[in-house]
């Protein structure tokens, strides 16, 4: 198994003051719910494509998705 780092710049946020969090799909299912500007997926498989989405929860809902689609590592390499 492998795992892929994503982190992205801390938007601006002072009209928002109802910022909840960011949701992350990996493949278009909910991966995971986090506040901090990046996460690192695990348990990814070796030379295998994914689809990462990434959007901005506030007490409105769910902002447009940044999408970002990687590749990961075939077994053995770094």
């Amino acid at each position: 198994m492998t795992a892929a780092r994503i982190a992205w710049d801390l938007p601006d946020l002072s009209a928002c003051n109802s910022f909840k969090g960011y949701q992350i799909y990996l493949d278009e299912v909910e991966y995971e719910c986090i506040t901090e500007c990046g996460i690192t997926i695990s348990s990814l498989s070796a030379s295998t494509s994914y689809q990462i989405d990434v959007c901005v929860v506030t007490n409105k809902g769910k902002g447009p998705p940044m999408t970002l689609n990687i590749v990961t590592a075939a077994a053995g390499n770094i």
